[in-house]
């Protein structure tokens, strides 16, 4: 898979995200009757995701638009939701990322890994935001991480390398960006 299809596949669970995501816990009541809060949880779990998706939306426009602060507002409300809106933390840190604070991204990617553990894009966002505060081994282990959803993808294998040179592993970095070219002519 092309890091463009990992990256599509990631927004892909954003958007997906918050109408299929997460789980409404049905309360019985004392009498153990579940009939008469069903009914009630399902009309509360769908109104929770309509008003999920509709501060996805717009906190995705927000953020196409340049405009990450609103963005941010705007995941926040769909945040506070619940579970149906877990994608939301992925956006969010994104619109962290795009700020410069980087430290609230990655707190955001963590909890986006939470719910969403088999997804590359969350931890191939978070390894840029270590990259970009220097946290250089967590971008490593994450580049490796996203290397093992898409071990054919040449620019994860430059990327990891970069950061492998910043640690003056350059043996290393050199295995990365002869695997790099192998894998991508235009890389060598």
């Amino acid at each position: 898979m092309k890091l463009a299809a990992l990256l599509a596949a990631f927004v892909g669970i954003i958007l997906v995200g918050c109408s299929s995501g997460g789980s409404a816990a049905v309360e019985r009541p004392s009498n153990g009757d579940a009939a008469v809060t069903a009914p009630h949880v399902a009309q509360t779990k769908s109104a929770s995701e309509a008003m999920c998706r509709k501060h996805g939306m717009e906190g995705t426009r927000y953020a196409d638009d340049g405009q990450f602060e609103a963005a941010i507002q705007e995941f926040d409300k769909a945040i506070e939701l619940g579970s149906p809106c877990a994608p939301s933390y992925g956006h969010r840190g994104m619109a962290y990322g795009n700020l410069g604070q980087y430290r609230r991204a990655i707190k955001d990617y963590d909890k986006a890994i939470e719910f969403f553990p088999e997804s590359g894009g969350f931890y191939f966002w978070r390894a840029s935001a270590y990259d970009e505060i220097g946290q250089y081994q967590n971008a490593i282990n994450d580049y490796t991480k996203v290397i093992q959803f898409d071990p054919d993808e040449a620019s994860l294998y430059l990327l990891r390398g970069i950061a492998l040179q910043k640690l003056y592993k350059f043996s290393l970095a050199n295995k990365d960006f002869n695997k790099a070219c192998k894998l991508d002519k235009s890389n060598c």
